[in-house]
């Protein structure tokens, strides 16, 4: 750019120190900064080295020149964050406002900064991304403005780049200011930061994730995994921005992952690249479970609405597997600290098998509540889907072992990760709801549930086998702000009471089978601390006696073409779990521990009580 060039040239004279005395200055300063105490140099001379410092030209690697660059923009990021953090003593503070001011305002130091996004000194070069960075968030939160010279530094790569480090900082840059403005909960001032970006964010994505495409181009340049992986978390703060802002107009740019979601799910199958094929597809995931920024983002983002963007989401996902994409979809084995290991038992990457599963069931649930009317032929494509995942999933070693249909899937592929399995069986209870005219019942009328997969009592049975019958998981579960357990919880207790035959078949299918004793419940490690993660209980308040619950011998499923093997103590155990469950949560609710009002959760576990330990009823499991 003309501007920064120019800029360059002009604040390129030297500093009245030398090199040494400059970097031991600098250092002392930093120094300073690290406790909180006012540096000893005049403002005008610390600013005049600093800028002296990072208009240096490229020099060797272990030269005193790139030495005070990076010390000049590390001290500059340092001091900027302590004024944003407003940590500083307010005589430190004043005096790093006063050489901001001056630093940024009459010596333009932005140009110097943005000029070394192209610095082949990847150390330089990463410093001064988070030095632009760290200013143009203060510069929005003090007076709503940015930089001229990041601005269009950063416009420029955008529209004009090729895959390259230059376009790589300026994505980076834009993705760390907009992260910070969404954690800092100022989604208006991301907008007003986006607006200003959406046409160059647009086409720098239409060249990476072109909307019609028989190739992705430029995947064969040598610079191209570092960019697209950069882009692709561009992409999340872009969507999450569009989840928490209060707005009703989405820009564009916020609607990327959704409109250009073809192109993402070609580039999983086609490229080679592992570390690219795996961000791509678990971006994918989360935005359609509208959870965009979850790791990072206070509490995630948890947009309940079904807007018409997850919708085109979901379609292009259909529309993919219809075209056989999983047939194309590489998985490999499971990856280990220090690179690929070739473990004896070759296992299959689950992150990557869970998130295809999580993306497919999503997709298919998001189709049949938005367009497919019950009993319609809309629901035969996702019917076919499921078909084809559970197909996909024997393919990549998923065995079934003892277990006899498609229903044991769900607590196979997920047990090690509850928030999936969680939004996994929300999703198969909801198609299996709405399609239950095709699929028939859980007792076995019409099409089985169970070739289908989505027997929804064989999943929370196989869930509370998985946890070995233990109510104070399910409490965790319930109080846990992690997952959806406690949505999916209420819709099967709702349909529990209007298929008690179902359930009880379900229940005919648990045969008690004595396993080994190294067995290991890893659910339980992951949900027993859960309820710590919540605000709405001291986490210092022990809820429930963990060692008290009862171990048991495990159960596996098991179907038959006769009459199936009889399990009375399946349904005591289930009832008698769910009733420990209903008298810890009355009691936690009356002493005001309890993190929400679970009135109707209460009534609905009485009513199913009432309704499954009948005299009737038990000796109807158990003849």
């Amino acid at each position: 750019m003309e501007v920064s060039d120019t800029s360059s040239e002009s604040c390129s004279a030297a500093g009245p120190w030398s090199d040494t005395e400059c970097l031991e200055r600098l250092t002392g300063c930093f120094t300073s900064l690290q406790s909180s105490s006012c540096p000893r140099q005049r403002v005008a001379e610390l600013a005049s080295a600093v800028h002296s410092a990072a208009s240096r030209a490229e020099a060797g690697e272990y030269c005193h020149g790139n030495e005070l660059r990076r010390l000049s923009l590390t001290l500059v990021e340092k001091m900027v964050s302590s004024l944003a953090a407003r940590s500083s003593t307010a005589q430190l503070a004043s005096y790093c406002e006063e050489l901001t001011r001056l630093l940024f305002g009459r010596m333009d130091l932005m140009c110097p900064i943005v000029d070394s996004f192209r610095s082949p000194d990847q150390i330089v070069s990463h410093l001064a991304t988070k030095a632009a960075s760290s200013y143009v968030s203060h510069q929005l939160h003090t007076s709503g403005t940015v930089s001229q010279a990041w601005l269009q530094a950063c416009q420029h790569a955008f529209l004009t780049s090729d895959p390259s480090s230059e376009l790589d900082a300026c994505l980076w840059s834009l993705t760390s200011v907009l992260k910070k403005l969404l954690k800092g909960s100022h989604p208006d001032l991301a907008v007003k930061l986006l607006e200003m970006f959406d046409t160059s964010v647009c086409v720098v994505c239409s060249r990476f994730l072109p909307l019609e495409q028989e190739s992705v181009p430029m995947m064969e340049h040598r610079h191209w995994s570092t960019t697209f992986c950069t882009l692709l978390n561009l992409l999340e703060a872009l969507a999450a921005s569009a989840a928490l802002c209060t707005s009703d107009v989405c820009l564009q740019s916020q609607r990327l992952t959704h409109v250009h979601a073809s192109s993402l799910l070609t580039t999983v199958t086609r490229c080679s690249q592992y570390r690219v094929k795996k961000p791509a597809l678990l971006l994918l995931k989360r935005v359609l479970l509208q959870k965009p920024g979850e790791e990072w983002l206070s509490g995630g983002v948890r947009n309940a609405r079904r807007s018409q963007d997850v919708q085109l989401l979901a379609q292009s996902v259909l529309r993919a597997v219809t075209a056989g994409w999983l047939q194309g979809l590489e998985v490999r084995t499971g990856s280990f600290f220090g690179g690929t290991c070739q473990s004896l038992e070759q296992k299959k990457d689950y992150v990557i098998l869970r998130a295809v599963s999580v993306v497919l069931l999503k997709a298919a649930e998001v189709h049949i509540e938005a367009g497919a009317p019950s009993g319609s032929p809309g629901v035969a494509p996702v019917l076919e889907t499921l078909q084809t995942l559970w197909h996909f999933l024997r393919q990549q070693g998923v065995e079934m072992q003892e277990v006899g249909h498609s229903c044991c899937f769900l607590t196979l592929l997920f047990v090690e990760q509850d928030d999936d399995l969680m939004e996994a069986a929300a999703s198969l209870l909801s198609i299996f709801l709405h399609c239950r005219t095709s699929i028939g019942p859980g007792s076995g009328e019409g099409r089985d549930a169970c070739e289908s997969g989505c027997n929804p009592h064989c999943h929370f049975l196989l869930l509370l086998q998985s946890i070995s019958y233990d109510h104070s998981i399910l409490l965790d579960f319930l109080i846990s702000m992690e997952t959806c357990f406690l949505e999916y919880f209420v819709r099967y207790l709702k349909y529990l009471l209007s298929d008690r035959q179902g359930f009880t078949q379900a229940c005919r299918k648990m045969i008690p089978q004595v396993d080994s004793p190294t067995r290991t419940r890893p659910v339980v490690k992951m949900a027993a601390t859960s309820y710590k993660q919540t605000g709405g209980v001291d986490p210092g308040i022990r809820l429930v006696e963990y060692d008290s619950s009862e171990e048991s011998d495990a159960e596996v499923m098991e179907v038959s073409q006769g009459s199936s093997p009889v399990s009375c103590r399946t349904l005591a155990r289930t009832v008698d779990c769910l009733w420990q469950l209903r008298e810890v949560v009355t009691r936690l609710h009356a002493k005001n521990l309890f993190p929400y009002n679970p009135t109707s959760l209460l009534r609905l576990l009485t009513e199913n009580k009432q309704e499954n330990v009948s005299p009737a009823q038990r000796e109807g499991a158990c003849g």
